[in-house]
């Protein structure tokens, strides 16, 4: 068994949306300057690095963070290689996503951005289309390597048409050093009570 960490390292200098504050830590008490003992604050956007939208981000009233049913972030998931690709259609989905697939992961050329601290509005991501066939799949969870699973000129129609169908949205992965192929997904979001997304820690486990 190896266990592959899909998280991408959450520190100040990783890329954020646009006009959001990002993540900043620091140490409130340090043993270095004297203190008994260490302690770290942090102040994060919820969007900030590997995390889950829950409905409520785009749906006034619907199902917070800590609604999230758990077995959608659990169990078995394909890793679609789209590098390359920059608007993932209906058509590539149908082309190259096995079937059957409960929980779909895309990896793309996004991977390669995350070291970089600037935001790259072109990422690669789902269309509405995309999305619609995601829904009528009936998937679990869709995950992406990326700030968002629209894309930076789409509409709120992707993020949408996925939340009403139940799908769980896992954006900012990791899939740098991940092959395509069946993986088993173990994805948990923080328990952060009445926000409409979570950071979550997320792992891929091979057998």
């Amino acid at each position: 068994m190896k266990i592959h960490d899909i998280s991408t390292l959450t520190n100040p200098e990783i890329p954020i949306w646009p006009n959001t504050p990002g993540f900043k830590i620091w140490k409130s008490l340090d043993q270095e300057l004297g203190d008994e003992v260490t302690s770290s604050t942090i102040e994060m956007d919820v969007h900030c690095g590997t995390h889950i939208d829950a409905p409520l981000h785009f749906i006034k009233g619907a199902e917070s963070a800590t609604q999230i049913d758990l077995t959608k972030c659990i169990g078995n998931a394909s890793v679609v290689d789209f590098r390359g690709i920059n608007r993932i259609t209906e058509d590539l989905l149908e082309k190259r996503v096995p079937s059957q697939t409960d929980r779909l992961l895309l990896k793309t050329n996004n991977s390669s951005l995350f070291p970089r601290s600037k935001f790259n509005a072109e990422f690669s991501a789902l269309t509405e289309g995309g999305a619609s066939w995601v829904a009528d799949k009936k998937m679990k969870l869709i995950g992406i390597d990326y700030l968002s699973i629209q894309l930076f000129d789409g509409t709120a129609d992707t993020h949408l048409v996925l939340m009403k169908a139940g799908v769980v949205i896992l954006e900012s992965l990791n899939l740098a050093q991940i092959d395509e192929g069946e993986y088993e997904l173990i994805c948990l979001p923080l328990l952060l009570e009445g926000s409409e997304a979570a950071p979550a820690r997320a792992i891929l486990i091979k057998n």
